[in-house]
């Protein structure tokens, strides 16, 4: 199962950022998002897609821009929750990705982030991507029998000063249910 939730995974992150409906809400109010057994506030001009198949959960949020450009440029988080996995596995698929950007020449620094009542895995990578600044946060976390991966990126030369409130609002009012 462990195998088939990281493939589910890298197919679902393929899949969503296929495609985007703009939403035009101000940007100063937040939505809430609250469906299998997760809940979570972001903001208000975002988009958000979902989808469940096989026990795995991918939600995909995406600012305007992002949406505006066909996904070449802009900010947007990406929440899979699927059967728990071991710490292993998660550590291992953070340990593969780091090591992708290390040989690419892309900086990544781990760390820790409360994340729904717990202390989580964070790495973020920063670098450029061609030729423009590109900078992706990973959160994993394991919380009642599920894992949890939540990537933010935010790429094409979009500010990333910017998407970081953005995406501040999202990790501090994450909840596992």
């Amino acid at each position: 199962m462990k195998k088939y939730f990281l493939a589910i995974l890298l197919l679902a992150l393929v899949v969503m950022a296929s495609g985007c409906v703009t939403d035009t809400t101000k940007q100063n109010n937040t939505k809430n998002y609250s469906a299998n057994g997760i809940s979570f506030q972001y903001p208000g001009n975002w988009s958000l897609q979902s989808a469940s198949e096989a026990n795995v959960t991918t939600i995909q949020i995406s600012d305007p821009e992002y949406n505006k450009t066909n996904a070449t440029k802009g900010s947007f988080v990406a929440i899979v929750v699927g059967p728990q996995t071991t710490t292993a596995d998660l550590a291992t698929f953070r340990d593969s990705l780091t090591s992708e950007a290390k040989t690419s020449g892309i900086n990544s620094t781990t760390s820790t982030v409360n994340i729904a009542g717990i202390s989580a895995n964070s790495t973020t990578f920063s670098g450029k991507n061609n030729n423009t600044e590109a900078y992706l946060q990973l959160i994993d976390f394991t919380k009642n029998n599920k894992s949890f991966i939540i990537f933010m990126i935010v790429g094409g030369g979009a500010n990333i000063d910017t998407a970081k409130p953005n995406f501040d609002i999202i990790v501090k009012s994450f909840k596992v249910e």
